[in-house]
């Protein structure tokens, strides 16, 4: 199932599978990535990730660039959730 988040905001976008070269065999692998996993894009720049936590909780993992931040709390606000920056460095 995809991530409800992911499926409700225009900036997301899914992922395709991707072929990749594996050093160690060296052949060519399809990748396919978790249905949940999505790209953060706006205005045509790739700014991050966005996918469901492997914790138990209903926990969504986000890798953004720090100018998108502004957009999470968009999402938290949205969403009723609250943001924990994964860093000590960020305040929010």
């Amino acid at each position: 199932m995809r991530c409800q988040l992911a499926g409700h905001r225009p900036e997301f976008r899914w992922q395709p599978s991707r072929v990749i070269h594996n050093l160690f065999t060296g052949r060519m692998n399809t990748v396919e990535l978790p249905p949940d996993a999505a790209e953060v894009v706006l205005e045509g720049i790739r700014l991050g990730t966005v996918y469901w936590s492997m914790s138990e909780g209903p926990m969504v993992n986000i890798m953004i660039e720090l100018s998108a931040l502004p957009l999470v709390r968009e999402w938290t606000v949205e969403f009723g959730g609250a943001f924990y920056p994964g860093s000590p460095d960020l305040s929010i």
